[in-house]
């Protein structure tokens, strides 16, 4: 698998999840410390919440308590801390207003933009914030998105490459430019 990241491009592997026994997802993945550890969702049915953790400890006995139960709100918590981590390598918080200024290249990694390659056009903190695909030539392309969604859904990245292909807008002004 290749992700394109803000760091570069990563070549791991995503965590295979599949259905358990009891028809909920699972993942299992191993740490750094070589322990078996599980990703999986809870069968709470009045809230959605998932399980993550380990059940046996560096000599493989059982760890009561092992697995830590999050609600969508302490994932939601964690998220930025984890993304902070992912990108730098240290503990902190990313701060969307200070990531997200107009000009800045992004990359869409949510479940409705993903893949899509743009740059802010317009900051408005705590309210909203707006890209353009850059393979769309504008208005069209325009892509908002509300601000507590802004850094789930869009990853900063690197400017894209130039090569020597026209974008969209370069292939209409030069059509336009011809017919004079």
């Amino acid at each position: 698998m290749c992700v394109h990241t803000p760091l570069g491009v990563w070549f791991g592997t995503m965590i295979d999840l599949k259905p358990s026994p009891k028809g909920l997802i699972v993942g299992a993945f191993t740490d750094r410390n070589g322990r078996e550890c599980v990703i999986q969702e809870s069968s709470v049915p009045s809230e959605s919440c998932l399980w993550l953790g380990v059940d046996l400890g560096l000599n493989g006995e059982p760890i009561p308590g092992g697995r830590m139960h999050l609600t969508r709100e302490l994932v939601l918590d964690l998220l930025p801390i984890l993304r902070h981590f992912a990108r730098t390598g240290s503990l902190g918080y990313d701060d969307p207003s200070q990531q997200f200024q107009i000009g800045t290249w992004v990359i869409g990694v949510g479940p409705d933009n993903k893949g899509v390659f743009g740059r802010v056009t317009e900051v408005s903190p705590g309210r909203y914030l707006k890209v353009q695909d850059d393979t769309r030539i504008p208005p069209a392309g325009q892509i908002s998105c509300a601000w507590d969604q802004v850094d789930l859904i869009w990853e900063v990245t690197q400017e894209r490459q130039v090569d020597d292909s026209p974008t969209p807008l370069e292939r209409i002004l030069r059509e336009d430019h011809d017919d004079d």
